[in-house]
């Protein structure tokens, strides 16, 4: 995104990445007050919180980091190979839902736990090493020269469709 004095120019990519971004934090809201909860977004200035969920019965409040893709895998983070573990706690603080939003507009929804999230974001990642990293891809990410991209697969958290409990 540029700034030309009061103008902002941005890139039809990124505006798309953001409207998908948003539409999923929406969803997740309205999901969640058509539920009986109720429903915050944080309008970005909560770090690693997108909503926050109070239940009127237990008197509760938890907040959720929603992610949002058409593809088949979202992104988690990039950070060096050695710092995945300390990368991964800082990030992952709280429960995630995944929003997966199909070519025919069909909405999915993927509610799971943090502490699972970081264990799938692992194993996935292990799974590319073992099956599909070159060599040379490896030997950069254990050097340092190269990052890692940490994804989670799409199939690795279906056993999470509607988990809102």
């Amino acid at each position: 995104m540029e700034s030309h004095g009061e103008v902002f120019v941005v890139s039809k990519k990124y505006s798309e990445r953001l409207r998908l971004s948003l539409a999923g934090e929406f969803l997740v809201a309205a999901k969640l007050l058509l539920m009986g909860y109720d429903a915050y977004l944080t309008l970005k200035n909560y770090p690693k919180i997108d909503v926050f969920v109070h239940n009127p019965k237990s008197d509760k409040t938890i907040g959720l980091q929603v992610k949002t893709t058409r593809e088949t895998s979202y992104h988690i983070l990039e950070c060096p190979y050695s710092e995945i573990d300390e990368r991964l706690d800082e990030v992952v603080k709280c429960p995630y839902v995944f929003v997966h939003v199909a070519n025919d507009k069909s909405i999915s929804y993927y509610v799971v736990p943090d502490t699972k999230v970081k264990e799938l974001v692992k194993e996935a990642f292990k799974r590319y090493l073992e099956k599909s990293a070159k060599e040379e891809t490896k030997r950069k990410l254990f050097r340092g020269e190269t990052e890692a991209v940490l994804m989670l697969p799409l199939k690795d958290i279906e056993k999470y469709k509607d988990n809102w409990k």
